[in-house]
Parts: structure tokens; sequence; C-alpha cells
């Protein structure tokens, strides 16, 4: 009688249980397994593994508010953080795609990316074809906004009023 420490092992076969075994043995490891380290207290995001000081953050905000920056409220402060890390994330994308040099300021990575996503501008043929697919949404019928009229008589007047 052969000796097993699992019968399932048996029932799948031997191959197919090492395979799940070896399968639970990578899974449980890699939930174990290495964590990153938190970020220092001066850290005010991490943005694609670098690290933005909380000092940058200030300098932004004392562009962006000027004095005014010790009065703002959180709510302002946090649309304020939010807007200071899309410029951020948009600067990275811009210079993965090779539009902008790295430390490029932001605006200059905004612009390349919307120039990036606009394409070429349209030429004067592709102008006149979509004008004349869509020529209904173009016409306007004829009004005229009268503020007064003069007449010879009030007859005329009242008459050409009610018409």
């Amino acid at each position: 009688m052969k000796a097993t420490l699992l019968p399932a092992l048996d029932l799948l076969g031997h191959g197919i249980a090492w395979l799940a075994l070896a399968m639970l043995l990578l899974a449980t490891a890699a939930a174990c397994g290495h964590r990153q380290a938190l970020p220092g207290p001066d850290v005010a995001a991490v943005v694609g593994g670098a690290q933005i000081p909380y000092q940058e953050f200030q300098l932004y905000l004392t562009r962006t508010l000027g004095d005014a920056e010790t009065g703002a409220g959180s709510d302002v402060l946090s649309q304020l953080l939010d807007q200071y890390l899309e410029e951020r994330l948009m600067l990275r994308l811009a210079v993965d795609r090779g539009l902008v040099p790295a430390g490029g300021a932001p605006r200059q990575a905004i612009d390349a990316l919307l120039r990036q996503a606009a394409g070429p501008p349209p030429s004067a043929a592709e102008i006149a074809e979509q004008y004349r697919r869509h020529r209904q949404d173009f016409a306007r019928p004829e009004r005229v906004r009268l503020r007064q009229i003069l007449t010879e008589d009030r007859r005329t007047a009242e008459r050409d009023r009610r018409d």
C-alpha cells in the first residue's frame, strides 16, 4: 500500500498536483515579499518612483498664490496639489514620449502633448469636403430684426403690424 501525504495529489495526478503546489508557494512568497519603503516626511508625493519634496510644492504655491498663500483654505490647497501633480504627470509623459527634455517646464510639456494629440492641421481640400458633407449644419435661415418701420400714415403702420 502506497502512503501519500495528500490524497488530492493522487487524484489530480502528480504533475498537475506539483504544479498547483508550486503556484501556491509562489503566490504565498509574493504576498510576503518585499514591500516598498514609505516616503519620508518631507515628501509631498511620489510620481513614477521619483519623490517630489514638499519644498517643491511650497515653491509652486508661492508662485501661484503669492502672498495669498497663508490665507488659502484646505480645499484650495488640495486643488492646487492636484493641479501640481497633474502638471508633473504630464511633464513625465511628455519626457517619456521624447517631446520635451527632462527638466522642462510643465507648460511646454502640455503644449507638446496637445500638438501631438491634434495631429497635422487639415488641408484646404479636407476643410472643403467637411463643409460639403455638413452644409446643412452651417445653413441659417434668413432673418431680419426690425425695431422701427416708418410708414406714411398710421393706418398703414397698423396694417403692416398685423401682417
